[in-house]
């Protein structure tokens, strides 16, 4: 599947930086309400800290304006990102996800390094490859396990859904609010269906 970090980054290369930003936020906002989910179940976190370093960061990237640090951001998302090894739910995987999604948009914001978003649209894609696992009790030693993840359904909207961000932000000069609400119909479906997940 490395693959695809190449495809993302050969689209991505032609994109600013704010553009980046918008494509790497729009995914954090989607990965986010696995994490609520999570924090629900299992009385954890804090999603409102998550949702509003989002809100800013959008803020941020439309006024030009930053009134935040970076630092601080990180030790926030840090402090309540969940330990895997302290569950045994697949559901932690998701919050994971959710929380690296919001890190690693916050080092692009300190180093300008691509690959950060890059891992970004890779966390959104391993969130998918876990939940097709989980759905369909895949068999981890199935030689066709990922070919029968790459033909999901999920997995297929999940990457066009990538694709077709990043094509739209090539095509625009600058990243407006009204430019955010015809991306956030682009991606308005939800990133995986928990309600699936047999065993939660």
């Amino acid at each position: 599947m490395d693959e695809y970090r190449n495809i993302i980054r050969q689209k991505l290369d032609v994109l600013n930086g704010d553009k980046k930003l918008a494509f790497s936020l729009l995914i954090c906002e989607r990965l986010l309400p696995n994490y609520v989910f999570f924090s629900k179940k299992y009385n954890y976190g804090n999603p409102i800290e998550l949702n509003n370093i989002i809100l800013v960061l959008y803020k941020d990237l439309l006024e030009k304006n930053k009134g935040y640090n970076i630092d601080e951001y990180i030790d926030v998302v840090e402090n309540i990102t969940p330990d895997t090894e302290d569950y045994s739910t697949i559901l932690v995987s998701f919050a994971l996800d959710a929380c690296t999604s919001i890190l690693s948009t916050l080092y692009f914001l300190k180093d300008s390094d691509v690959e950060n978003i890059i891992d970004v649209a890779t966390y959104a894609r391993d969130t998918v490859d876990m939940f097709i696992q989980e759905r369909d009790d895949l068999n981890v030693n199935n030689s066709e396990l990922e070919l029968l993840i790459e033909q999901d359904s999920f997995m297929q909207i999940e990457k066009k859904r990538q694709v077709a961000v990043i094509d739209y932000l090539d095509n625009i000069d600058s990243v407006t609010q009204n430019d955010l609400e015809i991306l956030r119909q682009i991606v308005k479906e939800d990133i995986i269906d928990l309600s699936l997940l047999q065993e939660e």
